[in-house]
């Protein structure tokens, strides 16, 4: 488990520059793993990793992960390098990271319209359709929520933060207080802070989601208590 715990010390290091982003039609590269129990239409779970990874990270936790899932780990949108990839450039603002709005808002779309024609491609119920992710992995996860929260049941916010984007609601907001959604964040984070994370849960339930959240005492990683509480979260859900 170490190694998988060990989830981007990259996100401490000085932010590498993202290059230019796919076009919106353009297929994500992903790893698959078909669900261990038969089901015709089996729920979908789609992860998304943080800056400077690829779609390997998150991918080592499918074990831990319900065995009725289909899962998909997708690689990010932008390349910073070859194996390390991003969704949105980043820069330090009075001791914060902050992302270019832009750049979020392209991934957003391209990751929207990769959800809207899933169908197309995978068989799966589409009434339980999850997307979830680390870091930036998990705010890329909300701004599709917040921006199209029809086409989900549930995001899960491992060690995320507030969008930039967040101010771009969707019209549709009758589907929040439908979407479920799960976060966890560790109290001795030094990347993204946990008075954030208490900011975005209050932020999500004046907008009505429903949340379950926690806070463990880890940095910005992944703990087994966190995975334990992800597992038991979907199988609820």
């Amino acid at each position: 488990m170490k190694k998988y715990f060990l989830l981007f010390l990259l996100s401490t290091l000085l932010f590498p520059q993202c290059h230019s982003a796919q076009s919106v039609d353009a297929e994500l590269f992903y790893l698959k793993r078909e669900p261990k129990i038969k089901i015709e239409n089996p729920p979908l779970l789609i992860l998304l990793h943080g800056l400077g990874s690829n779609e390997n990270d998150l991918f080592g936790l499918v074990q831990h992960l319900p065995d009725s899932f289909l899962i998909l780990s997708l690689r990010a949108t932008r390349t910073i390098k070859d194996g390390s990839y991003c969704w949105y450039d980043l820069q330090w603002v009075n001791g914060e990271p902050v992302g270019n709005k832009a750049e979020q808002v392209e991934s957003r779309d391209i990751l929207i319209r990769y959800l809207e024609n899933l169908h197309k491609k995978h068989k799966f119920d589409k009434k339980r359709l999850y997307l979830g992710g680390f870091s930036q992995g998990a705010v890329m996860s909300l701004a599709v929520a917040l921006k199209s929260p029809e086409l989900l049941k549930g995001i899960f916010l491992l060690s995320g933060k507030i969008p930039e984007a967040a101010d771009l609601l969707s019209s549709n907001k009758v589907y929040y207080d439908r979407l479920k959604i799960f976060m966890v964040h560790g109290t001795e984070d030094k990347v993204l802070s946990i008075e954030g994370a208490r900011f975005l849960k209050s932020f999500l339930e004046k907008n009505r989601f429903e949340v379950e959240y926690h806070e463990f005492n880890m940095p910005h990683t992944i703990n087994r208590e966190t995975l334990n509480a992800l597992n038991l979260w979907l199988q609820i859900h």
